[in-house]
């Protein structure tokens, strides 16, 4: 891990779960890799996956996404507690993290505008994949969102 971080600017991750409970294990250790190797590189900049699941104190109730969170507990519990993980991984590593937090992904179009929100906030539930490309490329020179969890939308 540390030789693809040297030299780096910033860090973009999209390493997620899965359902399958081995993918869990790895996914942790790998952010805690990415983690120590831009400390020993001096890599600032980390901007990552994450979903609704990882909770945000700017969030508010809305229905629907804390459905499909709970939904996600019950029956994926591996994935919700990797994800959370990852969340905690992030905002605990120092870096200057931003948590990209997406809902089902289509394979829809890249769209004039992404709707850039918090839960709660007004909203659809989903987000195109190349929409979803867009924004994590976006946010590895925009600092408006670092030490944040944007949720992302397409509408």
């Amino acid at each position: 891990m540390a030789e693809a971080v040297r030299g780096s600017d910033a860090v973009l991750s999209t390493l997620g779960p899965t359902t399958k409970k081995a993918d869990a294990p790895p996914l942790v250790t790998g952010y805690r890799h990415i983690v120590a190797a831009m400390h020993e590189h001096g890599v600032e900049r980390l901007v990552a996956l994450g979903t609704p699941s990882i909770p945000d104190p700017a969030d508010s109730k809305e229905f629907k996404v804390g459905l499909t969170a709970t939904a996600v507990k019950k029956f994926a519990p591996d994935a919700y507690n990797t994800i959370v993980t990852i969340g905690h991984i992030v905002r605990e590593s120092g870096l200057k993290g931003t948590i990209v937090r997406i809902p089902w992904l289509s394979n829809g179009p890249k769209t004039a505008s992404i709707n850039v929100r918090k839960v709660g906030d007004k909203g659809g539930l989903r987000l195109s994949r190349a929409n979803a490309a867009a924004y994590f490329l976006q946010q590895l020179t925009d600092s408006s969102q670092i030490g944040r969890a944007p949720f992302i939308t397409d509408k």
